[in-house]
């Protein structure tokens, strides 16, 4: 391949290279402001949690990846490893308390088409496997630091295909699992018994 090569004049270098950097810090300037906006609107949600007679879950409150949508409002970007009633795309009403400054969610608003279970493992079951089983049939699998793998069901799963999944697992002893929506959607489809599965 032929290179092209672009000669300056001494006299112009001194001139134009000085230009040329300018323009670069300030484009680097926008850039880096860019990315500071984008991040001041990535913030935390916080969730109180009811811990049971067994002190599960082992928290008080959990912290939620969020957009920021202004008034007050947040779009949930993460899973909850605990909290019932939330999953991601939800957008819910967020109030700060005196003295604190953490976000906390008060209300889902706006409720997304998405629904989320929760899986634990048992002793040899491999989390990477029940991730993969659960990604192959279109949903968003992830393990978090507390063992439990979340699955994030998009609107387009059907409830019946997921829920069967869940089941199977469950009946062999290889995981027992819940899910934390309250209500799933059209669960009368499913065909699979729900007592004890759904919070209430």
């Amino acid at each position: 391949r032929r290179q092209l090569t672009i000669s300056i004049p001494e006299r112009a270098a001194g001139l134009v290279i000085p230009q040329m950097v300018r323009v670069f810090v300030s484009l680097q300037r926008l850039e880096i402001g860019r990315s500071l906006a984008l991040v001041d609107k990535h913030l935390h949600v916080y969730v109180s949690l009811e811990r049971d007679e067994d002190g599960y879950p082992p928290f008080d409150s959990e912290e939620l990846d969020a957009v920021d949508l202004g008034g007050g409002r947040f779009r949930l970007a993460a899973a909850p490893a605990f909290a019932y009633g939330l999953a991601p795309g939800d957008i819910v009403r967020a109030e700060m308390t005196s003295g604190d400054r953490r976000a906390w969610a008060v209300e889902v608003i706006h409720p997304s088409d998405n629904w989320l279970a929760r899986i634990m493992p048992r002793a040899g079951c491999d989390a990477a496997d029940v991730v993969e089983q659960f990604r192959s049939i279109g949903c968003d699998a992830r393990v978090t630091p507390y063992r439990l793998i979340t699955v994030l069901v998009p609107a387009g799963v059907t409830v019946s295909s997921v829920m069967k999944r869940l089941q199977d697992g469950q009946e062999t002893n290889s995981w027992y699992f819940d899910l934390a929506l309250r209500h799933l959607p059209d669960w009368r489809s499913t065909g699979v018994d729900l007592a004890g599965v759904v919070s209430e």
